[in-house]
């Protein structure tokens, strides 16, 4: 609610209050939604006044608000009706160029209004904007020549504006540095070019802009060209542009990505080649390639532009060729399917001009004209009519082109023909479509003249010969993968499945080899399977011919790498077939076979039914076989198949692992890849462990880990991950170690997951521990500990764990930075990565040199963390780590700072023994302090200390005794001991049959009798006759 005071204070008798006040709606008015609603509030006629005062300030900061309010449409209509132009029309003549400026801007925006270009131009304001043109402010010259090109674009004000000498200057401006400038004198002379070409040219105008072509603003370029558009349309301008070098900036806009300047700049190519006189100087300035290139764009101005400009132009008879040679023929004959009936006029005409010379027509056949230009002769316009035939006519002097323009131009009535009803006319039209169709491009042809539906139509002909030529042609048709979508759309399936079962086997061959090509496409697999075609096909598979057989198990083969026809291949009966090929002696026909068995068995159903089928035999039978592409497809199928339990004893006990190992050596990494896919998931039982060693097949497993193929790494390193546990030295013997350490560093996640997998099976071992460590294993691990693969950092901590069990590697672990990041890991959220990390920890920090160095490297605030978790085996191993470090002296301090006493003390509590004893025995550690043994007590350590003694487990009481004994020292526990009822307790302890027991509560009572208050306590608790004894 602002504006109505803030508006009353603009009439405020005091100018200070004026000025904050319109200063204030000077702010406000930057804001859209206050542009409305200062007008509304009626804002604009104090807004008016101000301006009309002598206060230079107030003027400024008025006009500068009218400016902004400015540019909201309905202000426009409201600060002219509000009579604020006389005052900013004044304001032009001040000698104040912020005045100037900001006067000259509140025009140029009231200017963007019809109505107001008149007003504004009527009210005077010409004489003082043409006056600030020559400002030496560059601010004010902008503002006056942007309101001049607005005030310009009005045809009734254009002719007052060059009367009143605006155009000399707005042509030096062109000049101007800065490119706002230099964009808005551009559009005022685009503007006014239209009715002063003459005067344009005649201040050297023409000059100016050309070089505006080359300005690095686009928008700049774009008024530029406009300019020239209109002026070229004069001829002397025409000369003009071309004599002051217009040519070459031209050609080189119609490579604009700004599409308007190239749609300009085609435009005044357009104009200026209608000269004679420029046609030659435009060829030979590379005005040719750009037009040409221009016929391919999107924009059918451009496209239109640039036709008529290429037509004009090969009027001259050195053009002809060059225009061709240059690549002009595509795009042009493409132009005569234009939808655009002028694009298509121009384009013909630019042919016929063309064809005019002799050398240039067989180029004209060769590039594919003549079919288009037979279209064109039934065009519904006479013109584009006249023109096809006029190139047609100079293309057809030869001889060869009269053939081919038979030939090419005869295909649509071809196509009519198979309409008819004599079926020795549509055997041959149909037989004439087969023979063309062997081409490529006419394969497009024949479908998009729409003889498809009617060559479907024929398959089912009863006249088998129709049938044949019909069938043979969309057999040729399908090797286009533009059609596959088509033929199915046509309806071709059907028919095409029904001649699967014709008893004439060339029918037969023409439709599996057509649904072959069909099935690669993904969306006609299913298509084909669900319009039946997969019991005539697994027919198909036992024919007397060989070459229909591989069709149909190609087409098989494509058909099963969809996951909904892998059921239904099988479920049709298609897997006795396959299995019997795989038995031939052709190679092709095998191959094909164990490709679709491969396919199908990735079903987990069909790994079971594969095997029932008997496929085992064949398939390893192909491992044996000197044929590469055999050899993997088969070892592919046997790693599918091998996933299943069942399958994988099988397997081996029908004698795969010999084939497979010598496979292992294969050249051929495909090969490689597969056979130890294949034995990874073998190895996976524990009853192939075993012989897969025997065998012989680690020294080539561990060797494959040195394979330059992830893939390969990654199965052989998971190969010996399984065989590991019962073969540990084995491995270690082959030089796995090292080769497994070293893909610890391979780029694959996957190869190393399995790296680490294997070398934590091995690292159980002792041995093995000190070659891991020996082989420089360390460091890698340690980098895998900050690994983001969550296994691989799971299985690294592991081995890790596993070596720091090793007493010799605790020092060249911390010296190879294993401890930092295994701190970090405590810190994980994976439970078992935390488990791992701690016992790692708690293993290094029983040397003594770590203990100092863990708690340096900030182990123990999430060590005490961890004293909480919810998991107990978490919790005993951070206890006893966190004990462990408590034997260094130095440690105990930082224990209690970093906040462990408490944790610790609940820890006392535990109901796990070995939990309480840990905790216990770093209380005891830390309790050696003076102060320590005061906040002990003070933080609530007495009750469960002294409840331990009540413990069945003297190993733990042992402890818990201890450590009152050291707590004891303090006069001040003392008293406390014994007001927590510990008395009693530890004098039952003296009885202890447990020597420890009872030497760690004699030295405790010991303390306490210190104390003058607890002498006569010690006696009434019954402990005379113990110490007596004692």
């Amino acid at each position: 609610g602002a504006l109505p005071p803030l508006i009353n204070l603009l009439r405020s008798p005091y100018e200070r209050i004026q000025e904050h006040a319109v200063v204030t709606i000077r702010n406000l008015s930057l804001n859209a939604e206050n542009e409305v609603m200062i007008v509304q509030e009626g804002g604009l006629p104090p807004l008016v006044d101000l301006m009309l005062t002598q206060n230079e300030r107030l003027q400024e900061h008025a006009v500068v608000a009218i400016r902004n309010l400015s540019v909201n449409e309905q202000n426009e209509v409201d600060i002219v009706a509000e009579g604020a132009l006389a005052p900013i029309i004044n304001l032009l003549r001040v000698p104040n160029e912020d005045l100037q400026e900001h006067a000259a801007g509140a025009l140029a925006n009231l200017s963007t209004n019809p109505m107001n270009k008149i007003r504004i131009v009527n009210d005077g304001a010409l004489g003082p904007l043409i006056a600030l043109l020559r400002s030496p402010d560059e601010l004010v010259v902008e503002q006056a020549v942007m309101c001049m090109r607005n005030l310009s674009a009005s045809p009734e004000n254009r002719a007052r504006i060059v009367a009143e000498g605006a155009l000399p200057r707005l042509t030096s401006l062109l000049r101007s540095p800065v490119d706002k400038i230099q964009e808005a004198a551009a559009g005022a002379i685009r503007n006014l070019s239209g009715e002063n070409e003459d005067s344009v040219a005649g201040e050297g105008g023409i000059a100016l802009l050309i070089a505006l072509l080359r300005s690095p603003s686009e928008s700049t370029q774009e008024q530029a060209a406009s300019a020239l558009w209109s002026l070229s349309t004069n001829e002397r301008n025409q000369a003009k542009i071309v004599a002051e070098g217009g040519i070459t900036p031209l050609k080189d806009c119609l490579r604009s990505p700004n599409k308007k300047v190239q749609e300009q700049c085609v435009g005044i190519i357009r104009n200026l080649s209608m000269n004679e006189a420029n046609e030659l100087p435009m060829m030979e300035e590379g005005v040719i390639p750009p037009l040409i290139e221009l016929l391919r764009s999107r924009n059918k101005k451009v496209q239109a532009q640039g036709v008529v400009a290429l037509r004009n132009l090969s009027v001259n008879a050195d053009n002809k060729v060059y225009i061709v040679d240059e690549g002009a023929l595509p795009p042009l004959i493409a132009l005569l399917r234009s939808q655009d009936e002028n694009i298509q006029e121009q384009a013909c005409g630019t042919i016929w001009s063309l064809s005019v010379n002799a050398d240039n027509r067989p180029r004209i056949v060769q590039e594919g004209g003549l079919p288009s230009l037979i279209t064109l002769l039934r065009h519904a316009n006479e013109k584009i009519q006249e023109l096809a035939v006029l190139a047609i006519r100079n293309i057809s002097t030869s001889d060869d082109n009269k053939i081919k323009i038979v030939r090419l131009g005869g295909l649509p009535p071809i196509i009519g023909i198979l309409r008819s009803t004599n079926m020795r006319v549509v055997e041959q039209a149909a037989g004439t479509l087969w023979s063309l169709s062997v081409s490529e491009e006419n394969q497009i042809k024949i479908v998009q003249e729409d003889g498809l539906q009617l060559l479907v139509g024929l398959l089912r002909s009863p006249n088998e010969n129709v049938a044949e030529q019909a069938a043979g042609c969309i057999r040729n048709l399908s090797m286009h993968d533009e059609n596959d979508a088509k033929i199915v759309r046509e309806g071709g399936l059907p028919p095409l499945i029904y001649l699967l079962g014709y008893p004439d086997p060339n029918i037969q061959e023409h439709a599996v080899v057509t649904l072959r090509n069909l099935s690669v496409n993904t969306d006609n697999k299913v298509m084909i399977v669900g319009e039946g075609a997969l019991p005539p096909l697994i027919n198909l598979l036992r024919s007397p011919y060989e070459r229909i057989q591989e069709h149909a198990v190609v087409t098989i083969r494509n058909l099963s790498l969809n996951a909904e026809n892998e059921v239904m291949i099988v479920q049709e009966g298609g897997l006795p077939p396959l299995v019997d090929l795989m038995l031939t002696q052709n190679e092709r026909l095998q191959e094909h076979a164990v490709v679709a068995i491969r396919n199908l068995s990735v079903n987990e159903q069909n790994e079971v039914d594969i095997v029932a089928e008997g496929a085992l035999a064949p398939i390893i039978n192909l491992l044996r076989v000197p044929n590469e592409d055999l050899q993997e497809h088969a070892a592919g199928a046997l790693a599918n198949l091998s996933t299943n339990p069942m399958n994988k004893i099988r397997i081996v006990n029908d004698g795969a692992l010999g084939p497979l190992i010598a496979l292992l050596r294969s050249p051929d990494e495909l090969v490689v890849e597969q056979a130890v896919m294949c034995m990874r998931n073998l190895s996976a039982s524990p009853e192939n462990r075993a012989r897969i060693v025997a065998e012989g097949a680690l020294p080539r497993l561990t060797s494959l880990l040195r394979s330059p193929v992830d893939k390969i790494q990654e199965a052989a390193a998971g190969a010996i991950r399984n065989l590991s546990g019962e073969n540990e030295d084995s491995v270690a013997g082959e030089g796995g170690i090292a080769l497994l350490i070293a893909l610890l560093r391979s780029p694959s996640e996957s190869t190393q997951e399995q790296a680490a997998s294997a070398l934590w099976s091995l690292s159980t071992n002792e041995r093995n521990q000190a070659k891991i460590v020996a082989e420089g294993g360390i460091t890698p691990l340690k980098d895998c500990l900050r690994s983001p693969n969550k296994k691989v950092q799971e299985q690294c901590v592991g081995i890790i764990r596993n070596l720091s069990m090793n007493e010799a590697n605790e020092l060249p672990m911390m010296e190879e930075g294993v401890i930092p990041p295994l701190i970090e890991l405590l810190r994980s959220r994976n439970k078992k990565v935390q488990a791992q990390g701690v016992v790692a920890l708690r293993n290094l920090s029983v040397n003594a040199d770590n203990k100092v160095y863990i708690v340096d490297e900030g182990a123990l605030p999430p060590l005490i963390a961890l004293l909480r978790s919810q998991d107990e085996n978490i919790q005993e191993q951070a206890c006893g780590t966190i004990w462990s470090l408590s034997v260094n002296a130095d440690n105990r301090p930082r224990i209690v700072q970093e906040g462990g006493l408490p944790s610790l003390i609940t820890l006392l509590r535990h109901a796990n023994e070995k939990i309480q004893e840990l905790a216990v025995l770093a209380i005891r550690n830390i309790s050696t302090s003076d102060d320590n043994k005061i906040k002990i007590v003070r933080l609530g350590g007495l009750p469960p200390i002294i409840g331990i003694l009540r413990s069945t487990n003297m190993r733990v009481v042992e402890q818990a005794a201890g450590t009152l004994w050291s707590l004891s020292v303090s006069e001040e526990n003392q008293i406390k001991i014994v007001q927590e009822d510990g008395l009693q307790l530890l004098v039952g302890l003296l009885r202890s049959p447990n020597e420890n027991v009872a030497e760690q509560a004699a030295g405790c009572i010991r303390n306490l009798s210190m104390h003058d208050e607890n002498d006569a306590k010690i006696v009434r608790e019954g402990g005379l006759p113990p110490l007596i004894y004692l």
